[in-house]
């Protein structure tokens, strides 16, 4: 059985902000907020009802673990496993600060990869990081349950394709915070499409 892997954005978080006021988040352990549980919630209903997950990864952080542990209970999955590589960029001194203030640097720091944030790493080690991760996950079989972050989720498919690494958007285009993407190989390639509900397949 081919592999699929779910990738699920956490859900908001607590101190986030929002509009001009969202900030990067890094690697910070804020929680969920009350929203971002209602977003997961739904995700995880969806999951329960189309698909037949094995186990789930999370990036270890505290708003991806929290995430993890719905998931895995709305649908009855008792393996969960952490995964540092699954975390975004080491964006260093930024974390914390507003998009809006960094914009420019995020824009030249993502068009120049081999430069390393203030205090941080580059997008290269992440996406290093990122592809080591993906190209793991590839060699296992079945429906497998990521929750990560939007850059992570923006790169997967590219990375795992041996694309230009210039071809990797800043964000992912997601519906919510908290949809849900499926990446699966077609064709000798990989593609990333939306999970829509359904009934659950038989995995015999």
């Amino acid at each position: 059985m081919s592999v699929r892997i779910i990738l699920v954005r956490h859900g908001k978080v607590q101190g986030q902000g929002e509009g001009r006021n969202e900030r990067l988040l890094g690697y910070t352990n804020a929680p969920l907020s009350p929203e971002g549980v209602a977003e997961i919630k739904r995700d995880a209903e969806l999951i329960a009802k189309v698909l037949r997950v094995k186990r789930i990864y999370h990036s270890g952080l505290a708003r991806t673990k929290e995430a993890a542990q719905i998931i895995a209970k709305t649908s009855g999955i008792g393996e969960i496993r952490e995964d540092r590589r699954l975390r975004s960029a080491d964006r260093g001194a930024l974390v914390g600060r507003r998009i809006v203030d960094v914009q420019g640097t995020l824009n030249f720091l993502h068009t120049h990869p081999m430069f390393k944030f203030p205090k941080g790493g580059s997008m290269n080690e992440f996406w290093d990081r990122v592809e080591g991760v993906a190209k793991d996950l590839a060699r296992l079989d079945g429906d497998i349950v990521v929750i990560c972050h939007g850059s992570v989720i923006a790169a997967f498919p590219i990375l795992l394709n041996g694309e230009d690494r210039s071809k990797i958007p800043q964000r992912v285009n997601v519906e919510g915070v908290g949809s849900v993407g499926v990446v699966e190989r077609q064709n000798g390639k990989w593609v990333r499409h939306e999970l829509e509900s359904g009934n659950k397949e038989d995995d015999g």
